[in-house]
């Protein structure tokens, strides 16, 4: 409100005494936007030849028309200007003794001539304490600085505090700022207790420390650009936590938001070994590495270099740039490193994930393990984890999987595992089931009970029991079937003992290639891999052989119907031998047959002929139903 500055004497007021704090009747009048804390005679009309002399005439006790004699005030009515001194009472008493006297009048003429610190109050008899409130010169300046007010009407703050008996307010109400400032080494904002808001040079004044919270937190010297937001308990205060609980901030530029227990850097001898590092709450958590973060929960440390921890219980992010969403127990340890959450969990290679689950373990450079691990109720405290020590090897879920190939995977299930070394065992594949076993490059089990795939690129689609034991071999599905050599593909529903492969259909594709018309044979890899019947078997074998030649039309094909028998440690045998039909030949120089080698365990072989010049391509498949008497 827009107000007219008068002189304190001539302005017309209720009488109040010396000890009374009374500029109300000062401020009530002016005709400028002035501050409420404001000296009476500080408002821009007041003067030392006029106001300082009617006020020393007061304090002599000269009354009546000599009191404004010689004065701009000469033509006002003495006792009004009187009552108007009257009026501010102890607003005019500079060292608080409780009376207006010349020492008082003398400050103020003073200080209406410019006088500051020493000759302010130099040769004048202030009085002691505690007759007196203000025997210093520093005192009465930070008495004139701050209005002239003890309290009362005006409300103004005052050194040593105040009793508005109402609640106190710093601020504005137009639109300029307000600034604390100190010329100490720090800004303190207490609440009752000694708790509060402390403001502290850090020895870089563009980088002050900022604690507030509990008087127990801490800026451990030598930090600058720290902040603690709040939280902290003070000696045990806290009737729900017992003992002092303070948040704590060790290295330069770090933040603790709140909560208690907390610490934001290393607590390293140097205050610049884990810069930048922040708790934004919760309890007992610790972010130890450089630009390290804990968003809250309780006992977690991230102590590596930029890793985070976004909340839960007793979780480590230990190694530069690693992870832990949340949960319990979890541990990233590996460079780059995450855990999102579930119960003990760990990632320990670089570049390892865990996303959750219980008890987990992704110790491999590139590792991932989805979920899974602790089984099977909500109860459950047995731990069957889910575990991949195969570089860049992968379980999305299940419990008690293991991978220990490189570059494999696990989908799901139980007990299904990847066997072997990073060297031996790559890319191999289970898709789920329930104790399956890979244990080869390029080796794979879809699914199913107890399958294996012992071999390089050997596959098992399914069922139970089933083996693929050589490069490229395969069993569709189905009970106890064995494909046990190069390229095999073996079916079966059952067997007549515990081993696999005693009652099954199987099929073999041999193939080579002739350029001239000697007797050449067909190999299951096209090289040297022979068939080979195991001993103690019977069979009826179902032969196909197809042969092209490059370049032109000719082909031919035959066909073969035998049946066989292996006795244990003998010769294979022939009891009816081979039916051969030539189904077609474009020339009739081209030929096939098959044949027992001679000696123990003999190979089951196919033969053809060829012509010279012409390179000829010979596939040849044979279908056997097999049945061991082992």
């Amino acid at each position: 409100m827009s107000k007219t500055i008068r002189s304190f004497v001539s302005v017309a007021g209720f009488r109040r005494s010396a000890t009374s704090a009374a500029l109300a009747c000062f401020t009530a009048v002016a005709p400028t936007t002035v501050s409420a804390a404001q000296c009476p005679f500080d408002n821009g009309a007041s003067d030392a030849v006029n106001d300082g002399l009617v006020l020393t005439r007061y304090a002599l006790g000269i009354t009546g028309s000599p009191l404004v004699a010689s004065t701009k005030y000469a033509s006002l009515d003495p006792m009004q200007v009187k009552n108007n001194i009257e009026c501010v009472g102890c607003a005019l008493d500079m060292n608080g003794d409780g009376a207006i006297d010349t020492v008082d009048t003398t400050i103020i003429a003073r200080h209406l001539s410019g006088f500051k610190g020493a000759s302010l109050t130099a040769g004048l008899a202030l009085g002691v304490a505690p007759s007196a409130s203000r025997p210093t010169t520093a005192a009465i300046t930070s008495f004139l600085a701050s209005g002239c007010a003890l309290g009362g009407a005006i409300n103004a703050w005052t050194l040593g505090g105040n009793a508005f008996g109402a609640a106190g307010v710093i601020g504005t109400i137009d639109a300029f700022p307000v600034t604390l400032q100190s010329g100490g080494a720090s800004v303190n904002v207490f609440v009752p207790g000694g708790d509060g808001l402390r403001i502290v040079q850090s020895g870089v004044a563009s980088a002050p420390n900022v604690i507030n919270g509990s008087t127990s937190n801490e800026v451990v010297a030598g930090v600058r650009g720290a902040t603690i937001a709040g939280g902290g308990i003070t000696d045990g205060t806290d009737p729900g936590y017992g003992a002092a609980k303070r948040n704590r901030v060790t290295d330069i530029y770090g933040t603790v938001g709140g909560g208690w227990g907390n610490r934001a850097g290393d607590d390293a001898s140097a205050p610049n070994s884990s810069v930048g590092a922040t708790v934004a709450g919760g309890l007992s958590n610790t972010a130890g590495g450089g630009g390290s973060a804990v968003s809250g929960g309780s006992a977690n440390a991230a102590n590596g270099l930029y890793s985070a921890i976004g909340g839960g219980l007793n979780n480590t992010a230990s190694a530069s740039f690693s992870k832990v969403a949340g949960g319990e127990q979890n541990f990233a340890t590996g460079q780059h490193s995450s855990v999102g959450g579930g119960r003990s969990n760990q990632a320990t290679g670089s570049f390892s994930a865990v996303v959750g689950g219980g008890g987990n373990i992704a110790s491999a450079h590139g590792s991932f393990i989805g979920g899974g691990g602790y089984c099977c109720s909500g109860l459950e405290t047995t731990n069957y984890p889910n575990t991949v020590t195969g570089r860049g090897g992968a379980i999305v879920g299940g419990y008690q999987n293991s991978v220990a190939g490189a570059a494999s995977f696990i989908g799901g299930g139980y007990l299904n595992s990847i066997t072997g070394t990073e060297l031996t065992t790559y890319g191999a594949v289970v898709a789920g089931g329930v104790s399956n076993s890979v244990s080869a490059n390029f080796a794979s089990v879809g699914g199913g009970e107890a399958n294996i795939a012992s071999a390089s690129n050997s596959v098992v689609a399914g069922g139970a029991s089933n083996t693929a034991s050589a490069a490229y071999s395969s069993v569709p599905g189905g009970l106890a079937g064995r494909a046990r050599l190069y390229g095999q593909t073996a079916s079966a529903a059952g067997t007549f003992s515990l081993a696999p492969g005693t009652a099954q259909a199987t099929q073999y594709v041999l193939r080579n290639r002739t350029t001239d018309a000697n007797q050449n044979w067909l190999y299951l890899d096209g090289v040297s891999e022979t068939l080979v019947f195991e001993p103690g078997r019977a069979g009826l074998l179902d032969v196909q052989v197809v042969a092209f030649a490059e370049g032109t039309g000719f082909s031919a094909s035959y066909a073969f119907k035998c049946h066989y028998v292996v006795v244990v440690g003998g010769a294979a045998i022939q009891p009816n031998g081979c039916n051969k039909a030539v189904i077609y030949e474009s020339e009739t120089a081209w030929d096939a047959n098959v044949a027992f080698a001679p000696g123990p365990n003999s190979a089951f072989g196919i033969s053809v002929y060829g012509l010279v010049g012409r390179n000829i391509r010979w596939v040849a498949t044979v279908r056997a139903t097999e049945v061991s008497g082992l």
